[in-house]
């Protein structure tokens, strides 16, 4: 079972001084690894150098609100974008550039199998090995949330309700699994290819 979801681009309404060394960019943790090399071919390319702000796009979206000196921002959620448009704080509604998916995360040191294919995750999570399981706060990140749903599509939420870990995004989520604290973690299929996650996993 695959969940996608929208991410969308999205131009600030805000002037920029001309004379400013950098451009900052409020980016959704899940698209950290594909947008710095974007980035570092357009300094390359341009010269003008793109400083990132990363974290789950309801945070970012509140800092935003906040009058914080963002020029550009990478939603992981269209949600987050329309509000910001329905209170006047952008010239327009973003633009569609990506669909993403979520992945289930299994580091060397847990005792689940590794997952070969999407289509066998709802069996690995119904595993007695797993004692703790990260997702993004469904509260705060759009993977979070779709973790969530894809819990309660496959009546894995009550089981699994009690024993879940949650990240501010799915970068911590990602760190917990990581680190030992949980047994796997569901996360952005984007950020699977992670340079640190790709070492701790069974390719």
């Amino acid at each position: 079972m695959k969940f996608k979801l929208v991410l969308i681009l999205l131009v600030m309404w805000q002037e920029v001084a001309v004379s400013a060394p950098t451009t900052i960019v409020a980016a959704a943790a899940s698209v950290k690894f594909a947008i710095e090399e974007i980035a570092q071919e357009f300094t390359n390319e341009t010269g003008l150098k793109i400083t990132f702000s990363f974290g789950s796009s309801a945070n970012l979206t509140r800092q935003i609100i906040q009058q914080a000196p963002f020029e550009l921002f990478i939603s992981a959620d269209e949600a987050y974008v329309l509000r910001l448009w329905d209170q006047g704080l952008t010239p327009n509604q973003g633009v569609v550039y990506a669909k993403g998916k979520l992945a289930l995360f299994i580091p060397h040191n847990s005792p689940l199998n590794q997952p070969k294919t999407v289509n066998n995750m709802q069996h690995i999570l119904h595993s007695k090995h797993i004692k703790h399981l990260a997702i993004a706060n469904p509260e705060l990140a759009p993977y979070g949330k779709m973790a969530k749903d894809f819990l309660i599509a496959t009546n894995l939420w009550q089981t699994l309700k009690h024993k879940l870990v949650l990240g501010e995004n799915v970068a911590q989520a990602a760190q917990f699994a990581i680190s030992g604290a949980t047994e796997a973690g569901i996360i952005a299929y984007a950020y699977s290819f992670n340079p640190t996650l790709q070492k701790k996993v069974n390719l």
